[in-house]
């Protein structure tokens, strides 16, 4: 039988049912028995509270790192889309100066042909 002991049960053997003492004091190291293992429940139970109290510190404090991290990116994304709203418009009046330096530089070119046109003596 011993592979038909279920947990909780005793190996000891039942106490005489007619001596009254014999019952009281089986019952009482029944108890004890109990209490003990209430005990040992007990501690394990309060170990597993401040573990899951400890993760609950540990989850709160990463939450909140999470949580920068998480605005760092929305702070970073917002300055990076600024940041091609203004390269973007930097583009486009580089590229208006340019047509511009091109206008103004084939202007002076025509001058200069129509001066010189006109001051060269014809042959």
């Amino acid at each position: 039988m011993s592979g038909s002991r279920t947990w909780g049960t005793s190996v000891e053997p039942a106490p005489p049912t007619d001596d009254p003492a014999a019952i009281l004091t089986a019952t009482q190291a029944k108890v004890e028995e109990q209490d003990e293992r209430l005990d040992r429940i007990s501690k394990s139970i309060n170990v597993q509270k401040n573990m899951a109290s400890e993760m609950n510190n540990e989850l709160k404090y990463q939450n909140r790192l999470l949580d920068d991290i998480d605005e760092h990116v929305d702070s970073s994304g917002r300055k990076v889309r600024q940041g091609v709203v203004q390269a973007r418009g930097v583009e486009q009046r580089a590229k208006q100066k340019g047509l511009l330096g091109c206008v103004v530089a084939l202007f002076v070119i025509i001058i200069i042909i129509f001066i010189l046109m006109f001051a060269l003596p014809k042959v």
